[in-house]
């Protein structure tokens, strides 16, 4: 049982996930709250900045929600890790490669599945809508942040 107190890897260390810039891993949680994971976050693309703390705070990091719920991801379901039977109907056998999965605010799922999938392909408009929640409002925030990061 994880509380709603903890954001990080199962192994209650920090966070590794590929959408987040690797010179940073070491530094990623365990964090104590949303906030405070929004916080680290959405201050990483200034960190190479000569004075990262005399930029103002970018709009976007409103729109990340410091009370979202803490939630238990894969952190790459992606189409290539989720083994279905070979003929019809077709079932479920298993999730594979839990590498990147950890407790992150609910939103984080479908931002990373959807990184990892083409746009205007099918597993992006027909599939993941059917299996995640979308939290659209989240898109261009987490975009921002991780482009800008160069991830």
């Amino acid at each position: 049982y994880i509380p709603n107190s903890f954001l990080g890897n199962i192994m209650r260390s920090p966070l590794y996930d590929r959408a987040l810039h690797l010179n940073y891993l070491s530094e990623a949680g365990p964090f104590t709250s949303v906030h405070e994971f929004h916080e680290w976050f959405t201050f990483l693309p200034r960190r190479l900045m000569p004075d990262p703390h005399s930029v103002p705070i970018e709009p976007f990091r409103h729109e990340l929600f410091d009370d979202s719920s803490i939630k238990f991801t894969h952190g790459d379901l992606h189409r290539s890790n989720i083994i279905l039977t070979p003929s019809k109907p077709y079932r479920l056998l298993a999730v594979v490669d839990w590498e990147q999965s950890g407790w992150l605010p609910e939103y984080w799922e479908a931002r990373k599945a959807q990184y990892t999938a083409f746009h205007r392909e099918e597993w992006s408009t027909k599939y993941l809508p059917m299996i995640l929640d979308q939290y659209t409002s989240t898109a261009d925030p987490w975009d921002w942040y991780i482009s800008t990061m160069g991830c």
